[in-house]
């Protein structure tokens, strides 16, 4: 596990319109800590992940009003390891996860574990 990193004053150190960022590394989806950070008036700016580990990148005054990202979203982003989107499907417990609703409303959280599949 990483510590988490928060930088302070990025306006006026490097032209950002960001005041704070925050950023986490973990082996596991860190949902827990961007609910945590989306109440602290956080949004999420980047993404990425690195074979099994997840790196999520928050700043406040990003210019976002509200996330809500959705099981399509996350689709995406597992494609960006080299895949097509629209060929995973997610499960769990036999039930396929619909690309319109959000994570949040399926209450996934951090650490779950969801079974996907390429078609």
């Amino acid at each position: 596990m990483f510590d988490v990193i928060t930088y302070n004053n990025l306006e006026s150190k490097y032209g950002t319109p960001y005041t704070q960022q925050s950023y986490k590394v973990s082996e596991s989806f860190p949902i827990k800590w961007i609910n945590k950070k989306w109440k602290e008036e956080f949004h999420v700016t980047s993404m990425t992940t690195a074979g099994s580990y997840w790196g999520v990148v928050m700043s406040r005054n990003s210019g976002y009003s509200e996330q809500d990202d959705t099981i399509g979203d996350l689709k995406k982003l597992v494609a960006q390891i080299g895949t097509q989107a629209d060929k995973i499907r997610i499960e769990k417990w036999y039930n396929t996860y619909k690309d319109h609703i959000t994570l949040k409303d399926y209450e996934i959280h951090d650490g779950m574990g969801l079974k996907l599949y390429y078609n």
